[in-house]
């Protein structure tokens, strides 16, 4: 199936400067970027803004695309982030962080993009120092035609910084 035919897959890392009430934004996108390279790329833009407050940087992802489309990953999304979910409670043994790294590895074998980007948000959320609470927002046109479906990175469920969307 060509469900990522029309897809564009965006990381975006927005930084608040305090002083100034600016906001500057840096990213990468599934044109730019093979996403084998996701996670390190992810990191890089994240060292970048190492010593900033977590409070003034924002991590969104994006996927533009038409409905059915932009459809497939959230649902693709939602059910890899159950599966971990429901081991975690499942089996206290139950390493997660290996299971996200060996899954995210095997997804470069693989042709299913939806699935790969799905494991690409999951090692994000819930690999590196901090878990994330995913807050999805949701534009589409009037027309139907194009939607943008984003999951803010947030440090809490009710995370304020995801106003700055």
């Amino acid at each position: 199936m060509l469900e990522h035919t029309g897809v564009l897959f965006t990381y975006l890392i927005a930084i608040k400067d305090d002083e100034t009430d600016r906001i500057s934004v840096s990213g990468i996108n599934s044109l730019q970027c093979l996403l084998k390279d996701f996670p390190l790329r992810i990191a890089e833009l994240k060292e970048e803004a190492e010593g900033t407050n977590p409070e003034d940087i924002l991590e969104i992802y994006c996927i533009f695309g038409a409905n059915p489309q932009t459809k497939v990953f959230m649902d693709q999304i939602r059910k890899v982030q159950n599966l971990v979910y429901n081991n975690i409670l499942t089996n206290k043994d139950f390493d997660y962080q290996a299971f996200i790294l060996q899954n995210l590895a095997e997804q470069e074998k693989k042709k299913c993009f939806s699935e790969h980007v799905a494991w690409i948000i999951t090692y994000h959320t819930f690999c590196f120092e901090r878990l994330y609470a995913l807050q999805q927002f949701q534009f589409t046109q009037a027309d139907d035609m194009l939607e943008v479906c984003c999951l803010g990175l947030g440090l809490e469920y009710e995370d304020n910084r995801c106003l700055w969307m």
